[in-house]
């Protein structure tokens, strides 16, 4: 398991969430109870995760691989993320 962290915000196009080292799963909760919206690596469609919930992508990343995207409602949030 690694760790990590990483910002996103509601300004110009959703952030690249990365995969910290090769796995199968990274899950991504804001800091704070926020609204935001989560795509899948082709950025079409969006699921909303609200009040801070998590969220988990699930495939077989290589490190440094980009394995969705985060976009906030409003404002830029600090997101906690996981490899595993």
């Amino acid at each position: 398991m690694i760790a990590g962290s990483y910002s996103s915000d509601n300004v110009g196009s959703p952030d690249p969430v990365t995969a910290l080292s090769i796995c199968h799963e990274v899950t991504v909760r804001p800091r704070n109870p926020i609204d935001y919206n989560i795509y899948g690596g082709d950025k079409i469609g969006f699921v909303r995760r609200t009040g801070g919930e998590s969220f988990t992508f699930r495939g077989v990343f290589d490190s440094g691989a980009i394995v969705g995207y985060t976009e906030t409602l409003s404002g830029t949030e600090t997101f906690d993320k996981v490899c595993v």
